[in-house]
């Protein structure tokens, strides 16, 4: 009985060091992409996706988003999708972390650097106003040529997390 014991619980110890294992390894790997920066050569995909409203990297309708999957999705995003309205195509993915991580300042922090690099030559920039509500915010838009980039930071204290987007829209209507 007492060899039996003693290998149920050698085998239970060696299961838990085995899932934690793997459980450290996941967070590592997806926080590792959730850092990397978002290639120039994309961004400047997402743009001229934009003047056909996304069509050519439109996936199915009726996501959880309430708007079109996406066969186009940035490294390490949480979730990317396509939205419409009357006057514009939205492409917006999302990377989600803890509630006030570091990481996610980072982040956002990065991503208006890698806007800048790429497009600040042809793009306006302007960083929005701050909103009153307990929550922080941050956000840079991009006035482009028929469209708009923007890079967002949310603290949501109801979803325990700080979500950072990138945001490329593509106007059907004149301005």
């Amino acid at each position: 009985m007492k060899i039996v014991f003693s290998l149920c619980a050698n085998g239970l110890k060696h299961a838990l060091s085995v899932a934690a294992a793997a459980v450290f390894s996941t967070i590592t790997v997806l926080n590792a992409a959730s850092q990397e920066p978002i290639p120039c050569s994309d961004i400047l995909y997402l743009i001229e996706q934009s003047k056909t409203q996304f069509l050519a990297i439109r996936g199915s309708a009726g996501n959880e988003q309430g708007g079109y999957d996406t066969t186009f999705v940035l490294s390490g995003a949480w979730f990317c999708v396509i939205l419409e309205d009357a006057e514009k195509g939205s492409y917006q993915c999302t990377w989600k972390h803890p509630h006030g991580d570091e990481r996610a300042q980072q982040q956002f922090l990065g991503f208006v650097k890698e806007m800048r690099s790429c497009i600040g030559h042809f793009a306006e920039e302007r960083k929005d106003q701050s909103v009153n509500h307990p929550d922080f915010y941050a956000s840079y838009f991009y006035r482009l040529p028929g469209g708009e980039a923007s890079v967002t930071l949310k603290n949501k204290s109801k979803l325990m997390s700080t979500l950072v987007s990138i945001g490329i829209d593509g106007f059907t209507k004149p301005e």
